[in-house]
């Protein structure tokens, strides 16, 4: 069985007073992170169309000092109010060549997203503050055991209102549009 990834995003206006508020709840801290996120197109199918992604991801741990380089792809979200999805990654050692790989195979490179990301645990639900450049805050909550309806309770002990059903990617293609064509 592939596994599928369960998750809700929404906007957020004030990432300090969230973090205060999963310190006061006991959620536990888990790990900051820099992301770069490098998204790619299919040289001969249209990942829009299919609604399918490829991304590279370069992490950088503040705890633990260490990067980490993981290749992900994305299957078609399913319906409903939670992004649901087939999510299947591999870890890689270099960055660049792996970057180079794709390119020389014909992926091209449609988005390169920056972010800096706060993970916590709270009620089986990874909640994560992410500060993204060029786009603003959100919060991610992605089920690490809770399902659907704890994702949906987080939510609301959290007080988060504004469900933002776009990825990143689409976010980003959507304000960059002109530039990208």
């Amino acid at each position: 069985m592939e596994p599928i990834e369960l998750e809700a995003k929404f906007r957020c206006n004030n990432i300090d007073a969230l973090r205060e508020k999963l310190q006061h709840l006991k959620a536990i801290y888990l790990d900051k992170v820099l992301m770069v996120d490098v998204y790619f197109q299919h040289p001969c199918r249209d990942f829009r169309a299919t609604d399918e992604a490829l991304r590279v991801r370069y992490l950088k741990s503040q705890e633990k000092r260490e990067a980490l380089v993981e290749m992900t792809y994305k299957g078609p979200r399913g319906e409903g109010w939670v992004k649901t999805r087939v999510e299947l990654g591999v870890v890689v050692d270099n960055f660049d060549s792996l970057l180079t790989i794709l390119k020389k195979l014909g992926f091209h490179e449609v988005a390169r997203i920056k972010k800096d990301r706060e993970f916590y645990l709270f009620n089986g639900v990874e909640v994560s503050l992410d500060k993204v450049e060029d786009l603003g805050s959100f919060v991610e909550l992605e089920d690490k055991g809770a399902g659907e309806e704890g994702i949906k309770k987080v939510a609301e002990t959290l007080g988060l209102k504004e469900l933002v059903p776009e990825t990143y990617l689409e976010l980003y293609l959507k304000k960059h549009r002109s530039v990208i064509e």
